[in-house]
């Protein structure tokens, strides 16, 4: 009992890891759980009218360090609880602002990347968009007919760029309903 005093003492003091605590308090309990035993067995040896009264002298003292334990041990259990929950949540917390700080370095990463490269990218997209557009007027002016009036009995034909919609500035989106194989 004297070492686990010291041990919870230590805890209670000390900064400890959640999971020393946590194995300091199953020590603690289990050591509860022990004086109760110790004096469950104590008290009906001291009751028992046939114990000699030298061996009920014993069992009394026996009852009362197996009182006095269960009291320290049931004390010490509780403040053990308390500092696990405090010590559990700022381990808890430290852990959040450690993934927090890597999100927000990413973050900041990204957003450099982006600032970076986005007149580069800006202006390749407008050519490609402004070759979509070409594309969508040189497909209206082949007499009117759209290439799924043309293909439009050709078993399994698809339009690849079917399932992409991409903004345009006029606020339309391409390809048009108009101009894909279906």
């Amino acid at each position: 009992m004297t070492d686990l005093s010291i041990r919870i003492a230590n805890a209670l003091k000390n900064t400890l890891p959640s999971s020393e605590i946590a194995s300091i308090l199953e020590d603690a309990m289990a050591a509860n759980g022990a004086a109760r035993e110790a004096y469950a067995q104590a008290e009906a040896v001291a009751l028992d009218p046939l114990t000699h009264p030298d061996q009920v002298a014993a069992a009394r003292v026996t009852m009362n360090d197996a009182k006095f334990s269960m009291d320290r041990l049931a004390n010490g259990v509780a403040a053990l609880n308390k500092r696990f929950d405090e010590v559990l949540k700022a381990e808890e917390a430290a852990a959040w602002q450690v993934a927090m700080d890597a999100a927000e370095k990413r973050q900041r990463e990204a957003a450099d990347r982006l600032r970076d490269r986005y007149p580069e990218l800006a202006a390749e997209i407008a050519d490609i968009l402004a070759e979509c557009a070409a594309a969508d007027r040189q497909i209206a002016q082949a007499g009117g007919r759209t290439r799924a009036g043309v293909l439009a009995g050709w078993p399994g034909m698809r339009n690849p760029l079917e399932a992409i919609k991409l903004p345009m500035p006029t606020g339309s989106a391409w390809p048009s309903k108009g101009c894909g194989i279906r």
